[in-house]
């Protein structure tokens, strides 16, 4: 496993993947930037036929929890996808790199214009998906991870799945991949330590107007938040995932991005759940696969209706709603 770690300036903590699951202990893997490209793009088809495109390298599987260490006890002479926390600014960080084409996430094909889609995670860092079982929402996910891969370094990002079905199981390479969670058990205390992590990426009154201009307080890799099946984590006790509502307003100070998939059925009911009320009420792009029209309106104004696995429409505030056709992806296992 990799980790996401730092350190404030009055001696803060770093999330690593001290493995606590079935799979036993083992020492995490190292995790710098490799020498090679990462290739990971996205063949997009009908999801019923068609021949996938290659994306990416084999990743294994990994199931474990969180656990915080100190940034002293690290070391050795592995490199780290690891950034220390100033709020003097003075840690050498770098300027986050500028959103263009080749950090987009490209996801779909508009059917009107038979173009790729892109999402600009760095100005809209969440997104919300809602669609019945079979409507393709596990296979955006994968294809949301494998433009992951493409598009950034291991140093640049970090991937944690909360999967309670295990669809993505071995999905994201164990470079990438901070943890891999399936049960209330594992994604609770993970979540909430992950939390106060990066609440020491919040900048402080010292921080000055130039970094907070160019994020420069902070350095690290981002945090890429998937979650496949909302509806399993949260239950009548609430949801792992309360801690983090609060920082999702701040994704781009602190680094985090939610993609967040949900069945439509009984979605209508559930939309104002803080996670996904929060993601509505920041107007975060959204995309609504199959789904009966009695629910109403899921994303701005737009109801699921029936259709084929992976075509659904797409809501984002600059382009407003597009009917697509999401990318298929190969799984990797």
């Amino acid at each position: 496993m990799s980790s996401i770690c730092g350190s404030s300036s009055v001696g803060g903590s770093g999330v690593s993947s001290s493995s606590t699951s079935s799979q036993g202990g083992g020492v995490p893997s190292p995790h710098g930037s490799p020498g090679g490209t990462h290739d990971g793009s996205v063949g997009v088809r009908s999801q019923g036929g068609g021949v996938p495109s290659p994306h990416g390298s084999p990743g294994g599987t990994h199931d474990g929890s969180v656990g915080v260490r100190s940034q002293s006890t690290g070391g050795g002479s592995h490199p780290s996808a690891c950034g220390s926390v100033s709020q003097s600014g003075s840690s050498g960080s770098q300027p986050s790199a500028p959103a263009d084409d080749n950090r987009r996430l490209y996801l779909a094909i508009d059917e009107k214009a038979l173009q790729p889609v892109g999402l600009d995670v760095d100005a809209e860092p969440h997104l919300l998906v809602f669609g019945d079982g079979g409507s393709g929402k596990s296979a955006l996910l994968r294809a949301y991870i494998s433009e992951v891969l493409r598009t950034r370094t291991p140093a640049e990002a970090q991937i944690l799945v909360v999967d309670y079905r295990r669809a993505l199981l071995g999905e994201v390479p164990e470079e990438y991949q901070l943890h891999y969670l399936t049960s209330s058990a594992q994604a609770t205390p993970a979540l909430a330590e992950l939390s106060e992590y990066l609440r020491g990426r919040i900048p402080g009154p010292d921080v000055s107007p130039e970094q907070l201009r160019s994020r420069t307080w902070w350095t690290g890799a981002e945090l890429f938040l998937v979650i496949d099946d909302y509806d399993l984590v949260v239950t009548s006790q609430g949801s792992p995932m309360q801690p983090m509502v609060d920082l999702m307003a701040q994704a781009r100070d602190v680094g985090l991005h939610v993609a967040l998939t949900r069945r439509s059925g009984g979605a209508s009911r559930a939309l104002y759940e803080p996670v996904v009320q929060s993601m509505r009420d920041l107007s975060m792009p959204g995309i609504v696969l199959s789904g009966s029209p009695d629910e109403g309106a899921l994303i701005g104004t737009v109801k699921p209706t029936p259709s084929r696995p992976g075509r659904g429409r797409m809501v984002t505030r600059g382009r407003g709603t597009d009917v697509v056709q999401t990318a298929w992806t190969t799984p990797r296992h």
